[in-house]
């Protein structure tokens, strides 16, 4: 009887936790909510010749003191950017490389690295989504999603907010990985 209850007790337990987990906002980082629907991620398609499959990248350095940014982008894609403010490097005396690349094809995502570089302050990140396909897609429910790889979902960052007019999707970022636009809506 004994091992019943305790047996009980710890499936209990279990369930608890797991049901925890799952709640809306709770994943490896409390500064994502979980997206409760599925997340279409915009494309840029081909344009009617053999795919330009290449990326553009740039790299900065970026010290406590001094902050840094970086633009990437082209006609076709729009121009895409980062900046760090001042202070939001932990350590005053190391200089961090910071890069991003953005596929000019397929997804409309980016890279950031290095991959999950942490600020203590958010930086600012502007993902244009000019060349994208928006059919059936209204651009105002358009956000910044984050892969959270172990939990499988994708995580809407809170914040991103949409500028139709400019064709990009602005949001406040604590740490690199990857990122999308996409829509729910």
């Amino acid at each position: 009887m004994w091992f019943a209850s305790r047996s009980s007790v710890s499936v209990s337990l279990s369930l608890l936790i797991a049901a925890f987990v799952a709640l809306p906002g709770c994943s490896d980082s409390p500064l994502y909510t979980r997206s409760s629907s599925q997340v279409r991620v915009l494309q840029r398609p081909a344009r009617g010749k053999i795919a330009d499959v290449t990326s553009l990248a740039d790299s900065t350095e970026v010290t406590r003191d001094l902050g840094g940014s970086l633009n990437v982008g082209d006609s076709e894609i729009g121009l895409s950017s980062l900046s760090v403010p001042p202070e939001a490097v932990e350590e005053a005396t190391k200089v961090k490389l910071v890069k991003i690349k953005v596929n000019k094809l397929g997804d409309v995502s980016a890279e950031l690295g290095p991959d999950g570089f942490r600020f203590v302050r958010p930086v600012t990140f502007l993902l244009s989504y000019k060349g994208a396909d928006l059919t059936d897609v209204d651009e105002a429910t358009l956000r910044i999603y984050h892969y959270n790889t172990e939990a499988g979902v994708w995580e809407l960052v809170p914040g991103s907010v949409p500028d139709t007019t400019r064709k990009i999707v602005s949001a406040p970022l604590w740490h690199f990985s990857r990122y999308v636009i996409g829509s729910n809506g």
